[in-house]
């Protein structure tokens, strides 16, 4: 290829329809991408009773439509686009470029109504068959009796009903529940026959909540059960990619993808009278909802709400094995998602986590010896994202993976330090906020000046944001941080007893609408220094116009990973 070559291709999709009649067509294209684009062109040809709804973003392309015997053809047309400005922490692509969107679908009611008739169904086969009876034993149980039959019937199964077994009519006529201890059957009726079900489902239900009094315990147990107990595997085929696993598979083999966890969660909390609905979303960074555009095509994810008494939802993504109750992933936050209520489908703002809820802070002591060399420990506690982050890490490694991994951690803070020491606080209780010590030594960290020793402070790593602004102080797209976040560290430092301390680094503060930057420097005694950092963010997307102020204050951060504490021989 010569520098300014052309390159063509096409591509053609074609959709079959379902034999009812009912299925959709939808789409897109974007017009501009990382390459420049002589021509572009989007033809859409569909049956000539298939109505389509289309919607442009970004640009203005009129249609050229041409009506043949059966079908309706389309074209849209952009030429001589640029390849797109690429910026680090930009918006997603789809929301910058000219793109087209077309679909088949009328309403956001038909929308809910396909996904709900898909997934109805599989919320409530919930229980695993067992084996069939006779209809000549539906006297007895309308009448509350296990008769010896039924007793010898099960005992046939391998199933031994003890004495203290209790009948009750779960619909009646048609419905009978039998609970053994822990042990709990149903017999349904159908037309065909009177089918026995182990209701496995409910008895891990009831297990979980054992003990537990107030209704969010029970549900916290139950997420937390299927969040990190149900593997998530994701197998996308056809109707697949949007029709769950009914909720009984999902427990059987533990495993789904989002939707089929969500749908094991559902029929898991409605043992325990709660109501949930499933959820569909557009995670970030893909594009947000098109209200003018309804389709199904428009989500790739599925989360779970609980309505509550003050209209709001408690929001749960039981897809993360390390999302702790009540949080939720990034990509979740900030949303306008789909809520599959019973009475028709609801469009919602999930809710932004602030800052505080983002939080990663760290403290600890050094101790500086003669010699320039420091003894200390370091302990990081880190909630939301960087919880979800880190456990998912260390829940992969083995034990000396982890130990390589935290050496690493604390040699690009204290080049040199050896770890002595460190504690890992359980990466499978999600109750618990991530949690790791390490206690360390590093040989002469300090630089000797002769009657001087200089402290260079560990580095907080603010250069890699400032790695992310780059050397123009203007922005074309806003900059986006992906969620709001806190990180604050507190260090104890102890100096000699034959050294005094003679410069301290200034005082640094610097505070914006969207975020503050702060560090300072406190001599608590003679021998003794407190230093406290801290960088938050209040916003996720921060405006192109406050671009400089942003650039500043992360290079100001980067510069103050340099600061030094100047001791001199007394």
């Amino acid at each position: 290829l010569m520098p300014g070559a052309i390159i063509e291709f096409k591509a053609t999709v074609e959709d079959a329809e379902d034999s009812d009649g009912k299925s959709w067509i939808w789409g897109g294209m974007d017009f501009q991408g990382l390459e420049p684009i002589q021509n572009a062109k989007c033809v859409l040809r569909v049956p000539k009773d298939k109505k389509i709804n289309w919607k442009l973003s970004n640009c203005q392309i009129d249609p050229i439509i041409t009506e043949e015997e059966k079908t309706m053809t389309y074209i849209w047309i952009a030429k001589d686009m640029p390849a797109i400005f690429i910026e680090d922490a930009m918006p997603p692509l789809e929301e910058i470029v000219p793109n087209l969107f077309f679909t088949s679908d009328e309403s956001w009611d038909n929308v809910y109504k396909w996904y709900k008739d898909l997934a109805d169904p599989k919320e409530q086969l919930d229980a695993l068959p067992l084996f069939d009876i006779s209809f000549d034993f539906q006297p007895d149980l309308d009448n509350g009796i296990i008769s010896e039959n039924l007793i010898k019937t099960f005992s046939d199964k391998g199933i031994n009903l003890s004495q203290n077994a209790v009948l009750s009519t779960d619909i009646e006529g048609i419905g009978w529940k039998i609970v053994d201890g822990k042990d709990i059957y149903t017999i349904k009726k159908h037309e065909s026959a009177m089918t026995v079900y182990d209701e496995i489902i409910e008895e891990k239900t009831q297990e979980l909540v054992a003990g537990k009094e107030s209704k969010e315990e029970k549900i916290r147990a139950i997420y937390e059960y299927v969040a990190s107990q149900i593997r998530y595997v994701a197998i996308e085929l056809g109707l697949g990619a949007y029709e769950p696993t009914s909720a009984i598979d999902v427990f059987t083999y533990k495993y789904g993808d989002c939707k089929d966890k969500t749908t094991l969660l559902i029929a898991m909390l409605r043992h325990i009278g709660v109501t949930a609905y499933q959820v569909l979303v557009s995670p970030a960074p893909s594009k947000s909802v098109n209200l003018a555009i309804p389709s199904i095509a428009q989500f790739s994810h599925v989360i779970t709400a609980i309505p509550l008494d003050n209209g709001d939802y408690l929001w749960l993504d039981p897809t993360v094995s390390t999302c702790r109750f009540g949080d939720l992933p990034a990509g979740d936050q900030g949303r306008k998602v789909f809520v599959i209520d019973k009475d028709g489908g609801k469009f919602v703002n999930t809710p932004i986590f602030p800052p505080e809820l983002n939080k990663i802070y760290s403290n600890g002591e050094i101790t500086i010896a003669e010699d320039g060399t420091i003894k200390g420990w370091e302990k990081t506690i880190a909630k939301g994202q960087a919880d979800m982050f880190l456990k998912s890490i260390y829940k992969l490694m083995k034990s000396n993976e982890r130990r390589k991994l935290i050496e690493s951690i604390i040699n690009q803070r204290y080049p040199g330090a050896i770890v002595n020491e460190f504690t890992i606080s359980d990466v499978s209780d999600l109750n618990v906020p991530m949690e790791v010590k390490i206690e360390f030594t590093c040989p002469k960290y300090l630089s000797d000046l002769g009657e001087m020793l200089i402290l260079p402070l560990p580095s907080e790593d603010f250069s890699a944001y400032a790695g992310l602004v780059g050397g123009n102080d203007e922005r074309k797209y806003d900059f986006h941080l992906g969620y709001n976040m806190s990180i604050q560290k507190d260090l104890m430092i102890s100096i000699p007893d034959n050294y005094k301390l003679v410069s301290l680094p200034k005082d640094v503060s610097i505070e914006h609408e969207f975020g503050t930057f702060i560090r300072k420097y406190e001599k608590t005694n003679d021998t003794s220094v407190k230093y406290t950092t801290s960088l938050t963010f209040k916003t996720p997307v921060i405006s192109s116009s406050e671009y400089h102020n942003l650039k500043r204050m992360f290079e100001t951060a980067a510069k103050e990973d340099k600061a030094q504490i100047i001791l001199m021989r007394k």
